[in-house]
């Protein structure tokens, strides 16, 4: 009798949280490859990041004079981190000699400060090669050169952005929607609110993209969620799998991959996917989870419509972080003339893109991600 009370006043107890419009637990999405627990390494890299940025400042450094011309995923010992090749526009020898200077004394007050290296590249450039924990880590060229270095004619330099792993939460997803910016949706297959968000995005005339599960490093310690492509399945296996995702995003005009560190290292399994893209007329953008990928190079072989992604927003979910790779988006986009970056759903993502939407669109020319499709295929520099 007693423990039938106990049961009705629990049952009572949560249909008065319902009724109350309380909020169910929060479902967690698949783990994500790239962003990993903090390790040493990464805190160090962290560290470096902020010295350089607040080195700049202090230096005076324009905005417009700070160019990341790579930013390239890497891995270690089982760590994975990103090596950074920064251009910096000087006016002189002197101010040059000057920002080296403030960069080194600025490296010295780091706990287990890194180690710089200094030598002058050309006539007209100095090189600092920054090692952490024994590795090259970043390459900053100092340039004191008249020459120009954004893309010529006056065009501002193209940006496009591809929001990830979307299908869990619809009210966050809805906010990512509702920016004034031109962003792309990836959605994950088989999460709980994944028709649910593909249709709304297709409502409101969202470019919606697949955001396509593959076999990680590790597997099955890290796992990729269901709907997963791995390297032990079949050709058949494959085609199948691809397309009941795609089945499940109604309206996708792209695809990108999930993970996939090991899968998208294999050129047999990834042409059996793209060639069934090519197929369907849809692109693909390479995530670049490792940086032996062949799905970019293999793709424009294929003559299939593709991109590669130049930066992640948020591999540390924080406002200033974020701030720091919209940035680096900016600079690789003035170099080069074009940039891909990628975001996930998070509340700190979503609030600074939010926040920094008019300065970004004063920066670049924010455009859809479809719109780089053609200035890839054509190896356009604007």
């Amino acid at each position: 009798m007693g423990l039938a009370v106990v049961l009705l006043a629990t049952a009572a107890f949560l249909y008065g949280l319902v009724s109350k419009g309380c909020t169910k637990p929060k479902v967690l999405p698949p783990y994500e490859e790239i962003r990993r627990p903090t390790s040493t390494l990464q805190a160090c890299l962290k560290e470096v990041d902020r010295t350089l940025y607040d080195a700049l400042y202090r230096n005076g450094t324009r905005e417009r004079d700070v160019f990341f011309s790579r930013v390239e995923p890497r891995r270690t010992a089982g760590e994975d981190w990103e090596f950074t090749e920064m251009l910096v526009r000087c006016k002189d020898r002197r101010r040059a000699r000057r920002l080296a200077e403030l960069i080194r004394k600025a490296l010295l007050e780091i706990g287990k400060p890194p180690v710089l290296e200094m030598r002058p590249r050309a006539p007209h450039r100095i090189l600092l090669g920054i090692r952490t924990q024994g590795m090259l880590t970043h390459s900053i060229i100092l340039d004191f050169g008249m020459g120009s270095l954004s893309p010529g004619g006056g065009v501002r330099p193209r940006v496009a952005i591809v929001i990830d792993d979307l299908g869990y939460d619809p009210v966050l997803a809805r906010g990512f929607m509702e920016l004034n910016l031109p962003l792309a949706l990836s959605i994950l297959p088989r999460a709980p609110f994944t028709r649910e968000v593909a249709q709304e995005a297709v409502r409101r005339g969202i470019p919606l993209m697949l955001h396509l599960p593959m076999e990680p490093r590790n597997y099955p310690e890290t796992r990729p969620g269901p709907g997963a492509l791995l390297l032990c399945m079949s050709r058949e296996e494959i085609l199948k799998v691809v397309d009941e995702d795609l089945a499940r995003v109604p309206g996708a005009v792209g695809v990108n991959n999930h993970m996939g560190s090991l899968f998208t290292e294999d050129r047999e399994k990834m042409g059996i996917v793209l060639g069934e893209l090519k197929r369907r007329n849809l692109f693909f953008v390479d995530s670049r989870t490792t940086k032996r990928s062949v799905a970019y190079t293999l793709a424009k072989e294929m003559g299939l419509p593709a991109l590669q992604r130049q930066v992640f927003l948020d591999n540390r979910a924080s406002k200033s972080e974020v701030r720091i790779q919209l940035d680096r988006l900016r600079s690789i986009a003035g170099r080069s003339g074009r940039a891909l970056g990628i975001g996930h759903p998070h509340k700190e993502t979503l609030e600074t893109l939010e926040e920094d939407a008019a300065w970004l669109q004063k920066a670049a020319q924010v455009v859809p991600v479809e719109a780089l499709l053609g200035e890839a295929a054509k190896g356009v520099r604007r």
